[in-house]
């Protein structure tokens, strides 16, 4: 930047070098480039200064920042990855409890279910049974009345046999023997059946 300025001020004072007095200029010229070229003393003192403010600097501020800014990183991306993992841990535990809902849920159906069928068989079989019950109550019913019947037949074949016995003493003056009681009862009891 400085020497593009002496550059221009030497273009600009150009003009001015022909027409004026050489003396004049060089002086300021001269000076102009002594101050141009700096003091190796103090720019020692000002680069020492400068590593020393670079030192503190580094030291105190920027190495504790940037160690607090990396453990805040960490602290972050371990807060994500935690999160990231509950988040699975979470849709994982959902899912498990869905798988058993659904399985619990198919359980109660099947346990309704087989209560439902065991509940028919079971109507069914108190059913057959009180069926079973009735035909066995109706054929025991049944074998009563026969037997019943049977029973009424020989009583009134015995009375018809005593009767007709008293009968035919009376007509014959006589009683029967066991022979000719048995053709006349037999004789009587084919009558009434026919």
């Amino acid at each position: 930047m400085k020497k593009k300025f002496l550059f221009l001020s030497l273009l600009l004072s150009c003009p001015i070098l022909s027409s004026c007095n050489s003396e004049k200029i060089s002086q300021p010229i001269g000076d102009a480039i002594e101050n141009a070229l700096p003091n190796l003393w103090i720019s020692l003192a000002q680069l020492a200064a400068f590593g020393v403010t670079l030192f503190v600097f580094f030291k105190f501020f920027y190495k504790p920042l940037k160690d607090k800014i990396e453990q805040r990183n960490k602290h972050i991306k371990n807060n994500i990855k935690e999160s990231e993992r509950l988040k699975k841990e979470a849709e994982d535990s959902a899912n498990i409890a869905s798988k058993n809902i659904n399985v619990s849920k198919n359980e109660a159906n099947k346990i309704i279910e087989d209560a439902r069928i065991s509940a028919l068989a079971e109507a069914d079989t108190i059913k057959k049974d009180a069926e079973e019950s009735i035909r066995k109550s109706r054929l025991a019913a049944e074998e009563e009345i026969v037997r019943a019947k049977e029973e009424m037949e020989k009583e009134m074949q015995s009375k018809i046999i005593s009767l007709s016995l008293e009968a035919s003493k009376e007509i014959l003056g006589r009683e029967l023997t066991k022979k000719d009681n048995d053709k006349i009862v037999d004789a009587f009891i084919s009558n009434i059946k026919d």
